[in-house]
């Protein structure tokens, strides 16, 4: 480095899967139902956002997804702010995608800019739903 020069920070997003939870449930009509949820934590070094999936899976539900409040939640920085199980719906030709079961919830890029994708395959066709954060 020449000298006057300052180095200026690097600044980055790091993105965390927190992993597939899958849990029995006792939310009314899905008693004893598996619902699982996975989270992915955006974290721009000033604050830290969260993405959550969830949705019931289980097998009486015959191959389907049913999301009992909603299915993508960001319960980060305050879940007061934006409701941690549902805030965002997807409909595509009048379909709601959350009814399918969801192909992947995959970390996509960190470093420079991080980003989450949700997607699934439905009828409709292939749903993809993208979260970015930069620094």
């Amino acid at each position: 480095m020449r000298e006057g020069m300052t180095m200026l920070p690097l600044l980055v997003v790091t993105v965390s899967d927190l992993g597939w939870r899958v849990a029995t449930t006792g939310y009314l009509r899905h008693e004893g139902h598996k619902f699982a949820q996975q989270t992915v934590v955006l974290d721009t070094g000033r604050i830290r956002y969260a993405v959550k999936y969830c949705s019931c899976i289980d097998p009486a539900h015959k191959g389907r997804a049913a999301p009992l409040e909603g299915y993508i939640g960001m319960p980060m920085p305050t879940s007061e702010n934006w409701y941690h199980s549902g805030f965002l719906f997807v409909r595509l030709n009048g379909v709601d995608i959350g009814t399918y079961k969801v192909k992947a919830v995959r970390v996509v890029e960190t470093g420079e800019r991080g980003a989450v994708d949700i997607c699934w395959e439905a009828e409709p066709g292939f749903v993809r739903v993208r979260f970015l954060a930069l620094p």
